[in-house]
């Protein structure tokens, strides 16, 4: 759905950035000149140069973020905004930063070593801001966290009007994170809260400046092989959202855990109610261990979206996209932003043709990666 406002086409567009085997989601809302912003994680290290060159393509003094969201500790997602929020090149501004660091987590142990920098990066003076960018300001202060069953989920809407609905982490989750990370911050010899220490230690770490299908699948069978959920601590930890606007609605999950979004999703639906989303960027790049075929059937999706170029896991796995595939009878679409040798046999449509699927890649004549999304202009 599309529609026409004062100041002209109204968009929701998502942009899956190329971010190696990681996540960088660029989003933009609203009116089409200028739009709002919505930036959730940055990828490794060596991709930062595709988050900044998409940065540099917005005029200068409109470089504001409606909102940044850091799901996760995890490298390949946290990574990018260390070098983005030292790269004062860009002069960058975010009306509020989501995310999870140690002072957050219901316990006095440590946060991992990344998440020490980001903090302090996020507190530290910069034009405008004496005291730092707003942290989890929607959240007045506190952990980015769902509320017990039998509340209403969080909710907040942002300034050009999205509606970001809060789905993971629990209270459990993060407090679950907090020992599991103590050993390498004690390794890293930082001590919690000390962000002149996380700067010294960052100082040392140049990879984080600034200036540095196919024949013969059985897609049943592969969708019904045994479910073995991932127990990793920081995944489970991953804010996810459901972001809405303008009728228009696409689910971000991190690397999110499927059983906890399991817990949280009837709890949006509400009353045995339904909900088919327009797009829906799958957990831990479409692993298998947290692509469960109950997850993709509690909230269809129009769209299903891949962030990954399969480095080190070989990502997206394909049980979980088989999973996707039966998971519902609906017209779908599968959406990778990098073409690879783990997701190149999806293109085949005489296979996608059997469930009503069909499948988009980078454009092969020109870098080959990244993927735009525009949900408006369905």
């Amino acid at each position: 759905m599309a529609t026409h406002g004062k100041d002209g086409l109204i968009v929701f567009r998502i942009e899956l950035l190329p971010a190696a085997q990681g996540d960088s989601l660029w989003i933009e809302y609203g009116a089409a000149d200028p739009p709002h912003r919505v930036l959730i994680d940055g990828g490794t290290a060596p991709t930062y140069d595709f988050l900044r060159a998409r940065a540099l393509q917005v005029p200068e003094g409109q470089r504001r973020f409606d909102l940044l969201i850091v799901t996760h500790v995890d490298s390949d997602h946290i990574q990018g905004v260390i070098r983005l929020l030292q790269d004062d090149s860009l002069e960058l501004d975010f009306d509020d930063v989501w995310f999870n660091g140690w002072k957050h987590l219901p316990s006095d142990r440590l946060g991992p070593a990344e998440g020490e920098m980001l903090s302090a990066l996020i507190t530290k003076e910069r034009p405008g801001r004496p005291d730092g960018l707003p942290w989890n300001h929607a959240f007045g202060g506190g952990p980015v966290c769902v509320s017990p069953d039998g509340q209403p989920l969080p909710d907040a809407t942002l300034a050009g009007g999205m509606k970001m609905t809060l789905l993971s982490p629990g209270h459990e989750e993060l407090a679950e994170l907090a020992p599991v990370w103590r050993d390498e911050v004690n390794k890293a010899e930082l001590e919690p809260g000390d962000p002149k220490g996380a700067l010294v230690l960052l100082g040392r770490r140049k990879n984080l400046r600034p200036d540095a299908l196919g024949p013969g699948i059985d897609v049943q069978a592969e969708a019904e092989q045994r479910f073995d959920p991932d127990p990793t601590k920081p995944n489970g930890s991953s804010i996810a959202v459901l972001a809405e606007f303008d009728g228009l609605r696409c689910l971000f999950t991190g690397d999110g855990h499927a059983p906890v979004l399991l817990q949280t999703i009837p709890r949006l639906l509400q009353a045995g109610g339904s909900m088919t989303l327009d797009a829906f960027k799958l957990p831990h790049h479409g692993s298998k261990s947290n692509v469960s075929l109950p997850l993709v059937q509690s909230i269809p999706a129009r769209r299903y979206l891949f962030s990954t170029n399969g480095a080190i896991y070989h990502h997206p796995d394909v049980q979980a996209v088989s999973r996707v595939l039966i998971g519902s009878d609906e017209p779908k679409e599968l959406v990778f932003n990098y073409s690879t040798i783990h997701n190149e046999m999806w293109d085949d449509p005489s296979v996608l043709s059997q469930y009503v699927a069909t499948a988009r890649y980078p454009d092969r004549t020109g870098t080959g990666v990244g993927v735009a999304v525009d949900l408006s202009a369905s």
